[in-house]
């Protein structure tokens, strides 16, 4: 066979896998996503995105019967199925889908058109050009690999009135009919994407532009696969250009792209890096900035507030321990008992001398047993004042040795007695 000659049943898909494989997905995974593409695939009914909110645009694409890459991948892309890779690690899991949206982006190319959603114009893409569109999914679609769609349709749904409006992004960019009706919109606060992705084609520098499409076109080798009218390049690119000037009139319109994709890619554009690179700058100054002002809430507000709850912690504990010991002190006083019932009715006992059935004998025996101990004389007064200040609470019971309670015992019950003697005392002389 003749390596001028383009195969037919070339696609471009060896090409690609010897890109993505080992690095990003093995060879059985890759074969495993193009079978589930082959299951559910819908021609020319693909939606890809970038820079928008993912449910906004799971949605709108299920209301005009598009698929996602989601939808095409099936139960690899549910977590409850058990050939769902997401399970693993999250540096894994990015990997893979970014083999996936490869995988992805290479059949779309077998068809003829694609849609694109994307932030409005004028900032449609992010600055950094290393999202998985910008990286990834873009050049294959423009033919990196050899095959490209005719077209891809670009529509900005996230602002109001605008869902049904689809321009053509490529290969003539019709931006300008879309701003010219709906109007430019403002730079938006872009999401920070890492510099350190791996590059599918050639080396990238300068922020995504492909600097050299020679050096990996030369590493791709044709193959059998599913057949495919498109253009296949062969080579270097400048075979590729003298294979399509020796073909028929009609392929003329592909020889311009593919002479405008290649120049695309080779040549860098100033105003985009230094466009990237500013806004790198100043998303770093807005965190500084941010960081800043997070400090100042803290300085001013925070700590004052801290300060006050201290100082209201503090006074609530000293007023907490005055109160315990106001407590404690109360606790501490023992109401005394009156004595002066007591008195009276001691008083009214008959002494010795005034006359009465009590005699000084029987009086004075009663308190002997407790003149020795407390220091009292054998006047009754004097030991029932000891008894009442012991009933009183001014001595207390623990601060006696048994012994000494055993004999207050006995007091006590012959203070009874006494008692009742002068009750009897008092109905005699009543009645006399």
């Amino acid at each position: 066979m003749n390596p001028e000659v383009v195969s037919v049943e070339s696609s471009g898909y060896e090409r690609l896998v010897t890109q993505i494989c080992p690095k990003y997905l093995t060879r059985d995974e890759a074969n495993e996503i193009r079978e589930e593409f082959k299951k559910v695939w819908i021609e020319d009914k693909q939606l890809l995105w970038s820079g928008t909110n993912y449910h906004v645009t799971k949605i709108w694409a299920a209301q005009q019967g598009l698929q996602t890459l989601t939808d095409a991948m099936g139960p690899l892309m549910c977590e409850g199925n058990n050939r769902c890779r997401k399970t693993t690690s999250s540096r894994t899991w990015s990997q893979y889908m970014r083999g996936a949206s490869a995988l992805f982006a290479w059949r779309i190319s077998q068809g003829r058109v694609t849609t694109v959603l994307t932030p409005p114009p004028p900032h449609r893409f992010h600055p950094s050009g290393m999202t998985n569109y910008q990286d990834v999914e873009e050049p294959i679609l423009k033919g990196v690999l050899g095959v490209s769609v005719d077209k891809i349709m670009m529509i900005h749904p996230e602002v109001p009135g605008t869902e049904k409006f689809v321009y053509e992004a490529w290969p003539v960019d019709q931006c300008a009919t879309w701003m010219t009706k709906f109007g430019e919109f403002p730079n938006r606060d872009w999401r920070i994407v890492s510099q350190k992705r791996g590059v599918f084609f050639g080396t990238i520098e300068n922020r995504g532009v492909m600097s050299n499409v020679a050096t990996a076109q030369t590493i791709w080798q044709p193959i059998v696969g599913d057949p495919h009218p498109g253009p296949l390049l062969e080579g270097s690119p400048q075979a590729f250009i003298h294979q399509l000037q020796n073909q028929s009139e009609d392929n003329k319109p592909k020889l311009h792209t593919a002479i405008n994709l290649q120049n695309s890619f080779i040549k860098p554009n100033p105003a985009s890096m230094n466009e990237a690179r500013r806004a790198t700058h100043e998303s770093h100054g807005f965190m500084a900035l941010a960081f800043l002002l997070i400090v100042e809430i803290c300085l001013c507000f925070v700590l004052p507030f801290a300060e006050f709850l201290e100082n209201v912690t503090t006074e609530l504990r000293h007023q907490h321990q005055h109160d315990r010991q106001h407590f404690n002190t109360a606790c501490q006083r023992k109401p005394k008992v009156k004595t002066s019932a007591l008195n009276i009715s001691l008083k009214a006992i008959p002494q010795p001398g005034k006359g009465g059935n009590c005699t000084t004998s029987e009086t004075s025996n009663s308190q002997q047993p407790n003149s020795a101990k407390t220091n009292t004389t054998a006047d009754p007064s004097l030991t029932a004042g000891k008894i009442a200040e012991i009933l009183g609470g001014d001595i207390h019971l623990r601060s006696l040795k048994n012994h000494q309670r055993k004999k207050l015992s006995r007091l006590q019950e012959k203070l009874v007695a006494i008692q009742a003697q002068a009750e009897t005392i008092r109905d005699e002389v009543t009645k006399v």
